[in-house]
């Protein structure tokens, strides 16, 4: 019996793992899209400074 109960609060613990990365995983991507698309110049490093 207690090796039963053992399992299942594993498997709870495990579900819930889950279950908070996945909300944390949405939240990132929900954030991502409701950013204002950058344009490509600023995902380039800068160029280096002419003397």
């Amino acid at each position: 019996r207690l090796e039963e109960e053992q399992r299942e609060f594993k498997d709870f613990l495990a579900r819930l793992r889950f279950a908070r990365d996945r909300a944390e995983f949405d939240q990132f991507m929900a954030e991502r899209r409701s950013r204002p698309s950058e344009p490509d110049s600023q995902a380039q490093p800068p160029a280096p400074p002419r003397d």
